[in-house]
C-alpha cells in the first residue's frame, strides 16, 4: 500500500486494562500499581512472541480493537495508552522497546470496542511515510486556520 512501510499486527488474548495514574510511595517516589505492571509485562511478552523484528521507527499509525463480552470499567483512551506503553517498553524504562521505540511516534490513532464472546485486543501498527504525514498535518493546520474567525 502506498504511503506505508512496515506493518505489525498483534493479537492479545487478554482483558483490557486502562492506564492508571502513577502512585506516590511513602518516601516520595513514584510507581505504577503492581497489577498494571504485571498486565503490561504479559502484553510485552505476547508482543515479543508475535513480533521478532526490530522496533518501528519514525511516525506510525496505531489501531486498537477491544473485543469482548461487555464494555468494562475502562475507557478506550486509557486502554490505548496502556497498550502503547507496553509495546514500547515504557512501563519499565530499562526494558528495550518491542514494537515501537517510543509511543510519541504515534501520529494517528484509532480505537473501538466490538462485542465478542471472549476478550481479545487486536493491535495494528503501521509505519507511515513521513512526507505523507507532513502533507496531511499541513492540510489539517490550514483547515483549522480557515475555520477561525
Amino acid at each position: 500500500m502506498t504511503g506505508y512501510f512496515r506493518t505489525v499486527e498483534i493479537l492479545l488474548p487478554c482483558k483490557p486494562m486502562s492506564k492508571p495514574r502513577p502512585r506516590r510511595s511513602a518516601n516520595g517516589g513514584v510507581f505504577m500499581p503492581a497489577a498494571y505492571r504485571e498486565w503490561s509485562d504479559a502484553i510485552e511478552l505476547e508482543a515479543l512472541s508475535q513480533h521478532q523484528g526490530e522496533p518501528l521507527t519514525g511516525p506510525v499509525q496505531m489501531s486498537l480493537i477491544v473485543a469482548g463480552p461487555q464494555r468494562g470499567r475502562y475507557d478506550l483512551e486509557g486502554v490505548f495508552g496502556a497498550v502503547a506503553d507496553a509495546i514500547s517498553g515504557s512501563v519499565r524504562q530499562q526494558k528495550p522497546p518491542v514494537v515501537l521505540v517510543d509511543d510519541s511516534q504515534i501520529v494517528c490513532l484509532e480505537a473501538r470496542f466490538e462485542a465478542a464472546p471472549t476478550w481479545l485486543l487486536s493491535v495494528t501498527v503501521r509505519q507511515v511515510h513521513a512526507p505523507d504525514w507532513e502533507t496531511a498535518a499541513k492540510a489539517a493546520r490550514k483547515a483549522k486556520k480557515a475555520v477561525r474567525p
